[in-house]
This record gives C-alpha cells, sequence and structure tokens, in this order.
C-alpha cells in the first residue's frame, strides 16, 4: 500500500477590516506591489466587502468590518501590568 504525504503545516492568514476596502486594495495594489487574486465580494449595495491580496507568495484578506463592529478608538490600562504604576 502507497503511504500517502500529508502537508501539515499550519498558516495564519491576516485579515485587516478596512471600511473602504475597495480603496485599500487599490492603494495596497499601487503603493507596494501587492497582487489581487481571486475575486471581490460586494454586499447588495455594491461594497466591496472582501478582497484577497498577494504580496510576495503571502496571502492577506481585506474584510468591511460591517455595521455592527464596534472597535474601541482606545484601550483601557490593565492595573495590574507591569509599569502601570
Amino acid at each position: 500500500m502507497a503511504e500517502t504525504e500529508i502537508d501539515a503545516r499550519q498558516q495564519a492568514i491576516p485579515m485587516v477590516s478596512y471600511e473602504d476596502v475597495a480603496a485599500a486594495a487599490e492603494w495596497l495594489v499601487t503603493a507596494f506591489g501587492f497582487a489581487e487574486i481571486g475575486q471581490r465580494y460586494t454586499d447588495a449595495n455594491g461594497r466591496v466587502t472582501h478582497a484577497e491580496l498577494e504580496p510576495a507568495g503571502a496571502r492577506v484578506m481585506l474584510g468591511w468590518p460591517g455595521r455592527s463592529t464596534r472597535v474601541p478608538v482606545t484601550t483601557p490600562r490593565d492595573a495590574s501590568a507591569p509599569g502601570s504604576g
């Protein structure tokens, strides 16, 4: 019976959120030479909600965070952290 080789390496693929995914993708392609791969996904209003870029053989996913996503403007400092005084 022949043995089957399995590539068991794990990859972490970063996902970065942008309010304007289309503009971000175009900027990253122009400014840094990323290549856009795959297709863009859009919502019912035509807003690009997902794109995939490839910088030098890696992969980066861009996504629209959506209306319900709440991102803190500042992160509260942990009082128990060293140097928090």
